[in-house]
């Protein structure tokens, strides 16, 4: 690694470890002294070379800087009073859990209100939105904490409808986007039919509101992350088409142009939401060490790109397991894909099997202490499932897309069905997973 970069590696890791503490520790300011102080009296007395000091003591300032910021960020609970109207413009909207969860910014509360509706009505990204509303402020509840997950989203604030949705349509262009989602969602569901319809959705979007049952199964195979908007699904699907693609005797640079426009054209049509952008950029970090081919360059870029989304959100690190996913997994395949690669050399290259099988087990093996200590739970056969239904994603997404607009939705009914009979046969098998 060249030494301009080592000083970019030293302040990024340095902002990471400053947020980190300020994260998890109980007693932050005491705690992050103490490390301070033990830096500094390290680096004095044990290690000789100034430059080296030089690294250190740049690390240690931009640790500051990123404890500081995580300590701006956390945003005390507004005193509410009852019931009030809530007028503001639509951030975004998520159609999940048997409701529409309207994302608003207003000027009168902190961040962004969620307003709970059950009514349907027709809110897009954009719009001016007014609701009287029964406000509330989110608590943990079961011991998960509901009120971290929604400050990490900027919600502090919940809005419970006691009355109809007014709305103002704006001609934006997220609005138009949402609508376009819509209606895609709409011809999905018409098309494809439940559990169907849910899957491709999520494969497409990143958004899935399966049936209990059906999230537990793919809780149980650890196969949530192909249904979820994190750079997980994003870089795998990144690697077999590349894969596909040099095997069709595409170029490496035809590749890397074809790919790198399908990232940007995907992370606008799934409307530019941060877990979206997230997702598109590790899937095109992936991309880029694969075709550079070094090391240091992926690391630089992936200590930028988390120091960049943590300055903007510092509580990501601790409570948005989708940034965690994301970074864990675009980690295990640059720098463990490789090594998984060889040690599969047993496997055919054709139709990217190898690349597949690979990415597929570096990703999980990076990905499996965060899942674990998430969910309590360690799926036994997760990198079985996920070898068998990795490889059916690019296809299923190419002919779901191709369904928008010509008639071959019996082939990707085929391969959501099949995806689907794989999860359920292996979820049913005995000691599929381990209840921690």
């Amino acid at each position: 690694m060249q030494g301009g970069y080592k000083w970019i590696v030293a302040a990024a890791s340095g902002f990471l470890v400053g947020t980190l503490i300020a994260s998890f520790s109980f007693d932050a300011r005491l705690f992050f002294l103490l490390v301070s102080i033990g830096i500094v009296l390290v680096y004095l007395f044990l290690v000789r070379s100034r430059l080296t000091f030089a690294f250190a003591l740049l690390g240690l300032i931009f640790a500051g800087f990123g404890f500081g910021r995580y300590l701006l960020a956390i945003s005390s609970a507004p005193e509410l009073h009852g019931s009030a109207a809530v007028l503001g413009r639509v951030m975004s909207v998520d159609d999940r859990y048997g409701r529409q969860d309207i994302y608003v910014k207003t000027s009168t509360l902190p961040g962004r209100v969620l307003v709970r509706d059950r009514s349907g009505a027709d809110v897009f990204a954009g719009d001016r939105i007014d609701v009287f509303c029964a406000l509330e402020v989110p608590e943990p509840f079961d011991g998960f904490r509901y009120d971290r997950f929604l400050a990490a989203k900027h919600v502090y604030t919940i809005c419970e409808p006691q009355g109809q949705i007014i709305t103002d349509s704006q001609n934006t262009v997220f609005g138009q986007l949402d609508r376009f989602r819509a209606g895609v969602q709409t011809h999905i569901d018409r098309s494809y039919g439940e559990p169907h319809a849910t899957l491709l959705y999520g494969l497409l979007f990143g958004e899935a509101d399966f049936s209990e049952s059906w999230e537990n199964r793919f809780q149980e195979t650890g196969t949530t992350h192909i249904v979820a908007a994190s750079g997980y699904n994003v870089a795998i699907i990144v690697i077999i088409l590349s894969g596909m693609l040099f095997f069709l005797g595409f170029k490496r640079q035809q590749i890397f142009a074809v790919i790198m426009v399908g990232i940007g054209v995907y992370a606008v049509l799934a409307g530019g939401d941060a877990p979206i952008i997230r997702a598109a950029v590790m899937g095109a970090i992936v991309l880029i060490a694969r075709t550079i081919g070094r090391r240091s360059a992926p690391l630089i870029l992936l200590l930028c790109a988390a120091t960049i989304m943590l300055l903007i959100n510092p509580l990501l690190l601790r409570d948005d397991i989708g940034f965690q996913l994301s970074f864990a997994s675009t980690i295990g395949l640059v720098y463990f894909g490789d090594k998984f690669s060889r040690w599969l050399a047993f496997l055919p290259e054709a139709f990217s099997i190898r690349d597949s099988a690979a990415s597929t087990f570096a990703a999980t093996a990076a990905t499996l202490p965060i899942i674990v200590f998430s969910f309590d739970r360690f799926s036994l056969i997760s990198p079985l499932v996920n070898l068998l239904v990795l490889p059916l994603i690019p296809y299923t997404i190419l002919f779901g897309v191709l369904g928008l607009v010509v008639p071959v939705e019996s082939i990707t009914w085929s391969l959501l069905h099949l995806m689907l009979e794989l999860i359920r046969t292996l979820e049913s098998l005995p000691f599929s997973a381990i209840n921690l």
